[in-house]
């Protein structure tokens, strides 16, 4: 006998009550939970000893276990994988969007040497340094470039004159001239 009465047996197997031409069965931690409140003191029943286990299966579990934190570690590093690819080309689109921005200020600077001077400049250092011949050096008043710039890779640029033509000309990303990736800019 329980502390319940003689009406209510307990089947362990199925941790609740059996059915009895009554009510659904009551889970065994309901009953245990309401003999406590009921007093039962018999440390000899099993219906009346307090399981504390059996509260702990029934509390959900908080935080993540290890197999979701991995899942969501080797998510992460695939989509940074794949952002770092884009990323690495578009930083070589903006080397070579700022290369041809630097060529086409240096052109800007060899028109205004030519207005200044009548004449085309010999080398890129003559836009800083102003020209060799002494009858131009005459007419010089100031620098029209403070340096010559380098281009994004920190190649030299190089200029060349040719039959009143001129052509500046950034290496490229492989830093040598007279190849594919060679940028240019032209004038006359």
């Amino acid at each position: 006998m329980n502390c319940f009465g003689s009406l209510i047996f307990l089947d362990r197997s199925r941790n609740t009550t059996p059915r009895q031409n009554g009510p659904l069965p009551v889970p065994l931690p309901l009953l245990e939970d309401f003999a406590i409140q009921m007093n039962c003191h018999s440390q000899t029943n099993p219906a009346c000893v307090r399981r504390p286990h059996a509260r702990v299966a029934n509390r959900r579990r908080k935080g993540f276990t290890l197999l979701e934190l991995l899942l969501v570690l080797s998510i992460l590093v695939v989509i940074g994988g794949i952002a770092i690819m884009n990323l690495g080309g578009a930083q070589e689109d903006a080397y070579r969007d700022s290369t041809t921005t630097q060529l086409n200020s240096l052109k800007q600077a060899i028109e205004r040497y030519r207005i200044k001077l009548g004449s085309l400049p010999e080398t890129l250092e003559a836009l800083k340094d102003g020209p060799s011949d002494a009858a131009k050096k005459a007419k010089w008043t100031r620098p029209i470039l403070d340096a010559i710039p380098n281009d994004a890779w920190g190649n030299p640029l190089v200029y060349s004159l040719n039959s009143g033509k001129y052509e500046i000309r950034s290496a490229g990303p492989d830093g040598q001239v007279n190849t594919d990736d060679d940028i240019t800019a032209e004038g006359s």
